[in-house]
C-alpha cells in the first residue's frame, strides 16, 4: 500500500484513524459520569427502600442510611463531585393532633433522592431529573 499510494497517503489514513479512535474514546469518557450518577441514585433509592422495609418508615436524612448500615458512606455525586449536593424529596406527615401541645411530631422522611447538579446530560436531560 505504501509503494502504490505513497507515504503521505499512509500518514493521512493513520491520522484519520487516530481521530476516529480519539472521538469514540472521548464520547465514552463523557458518558461515564452520567452512568455513575444513574448507578449511585439506583443504589441510594434501593437503600431507602430497604431502610423502609426494616424500620417501617423512611429515613429522615441520608446519614440515617449510613448509621443504619444500609450505606457505607454517602456517595459522591459524580457530576458535582460532592457528597453534600444531593437533593432529597421529603414527605411530611400531618396528623390532627399535631396542633396540640402535648404531641410528639413525626420528623419529615426522605422518599427519593436526586442529583443537585445544574446543567444537562449528553441528551439534554437535566441532571436534577435523574
Amino acid at each position: 500500500m505504501i509503494r502504490k499510494y505513497g507515504v503521505a497517503a499512509a500518514i493521512a489514513v493513520l491520522i484519520v484513524l487516530i481521530g476516529v479512535v480519539f472521538t469514540q474514546t472521548h464520547n465514552v469518557v463523557d458518558r461515564h459520569p452520567e452512568a455513575a450518577l444513574r448507578a449511585d441514585l439506583a443504589m441510594m433509592r434501593k437503600c431507602i427502600s430497604d431502610y423502609h422495609a426494616k424500620h417501617h418508615r423512611n429515613p429522615s436524612s441520608l446519614n440515617d442510611l449510613v448509621t443504619d448500615g444500609e450505606l457505607r458512606m454517602i456517595p459522591t455525586d459524580p457530576i458535582t463531585r460532592s457528597r453534600t449536593t444531593w437533593k432529597t424529596t421529603i414527605e411530611e406527615n400531618v396528623r390532627v393532633d399535631d396542633f396540640q401541645q402535648s404531641t410528639t411530631k413525626v420528623p419529615p422522611s426522605i422518599v427519593d433522592v436526586h442529583s443537585g447538579a445544574t446543567g444537562t446530560d449528553s441528551t439534554g436531560r437535566p441532571f436534577s431529573d435523574y
